[in-house]
């Protein structure tokens, strides 16, 4: 997918509001906007799910240049405590919503032997 980038102008109110919006979502502003535009081209190729939330808040929290796996960014205990199936949907979520521009600064570096995925923040 090639990527354009675009600058909006908004009040402090209605910027807020979305943050909001895009939190309770589970998104950052950029994909809350995202999903909305993608959403009303009628291509809601889009997934979320409840556990995206904790995605959104440990990339921010990941220092520019850091290699992570989606696994990575959950508490082991809490990772292991899922299914295998939650687990390997969640990585799939994750790749789609990459693939649709969701996480801007993101980028799939590689699939190692084991088939996990590794990502790069930029």
């Amino acid at each position: 997918m090639d990527n354009s980038k675009i600058t909006l102008t908004l009040s402090t109110s209605i910027k807020e509001t979305a943050k909001k919006r895009a939190s309770s979502d589970g998104l950052s502003l950029n994909a809350y906007i995202l999903k909305l535009l993608v959403e009303d081209l009628g291509d809601s190729g889009l997934v979320q799910l409840p556990e995206m939330k904790n995605i959104i808040r440990s990339l921010g929290d990941k220092p520019k240049g850091s290699e992570f796996t989606v696994d990575s960014l959950y508490a082991r205990r809490d990772w292991e405590a899922m299914d295998v199936l939650k687990r390997r949907l969640i990585g799939r979520v994750f790749r789609k919503n990459l693939d649709h521009g969701l996480y801007p600064g993101i980028e799939k570096l590689k699939t190692d032997t084991s088939n996990k995925h590794w990502y790069k923040k930029l």
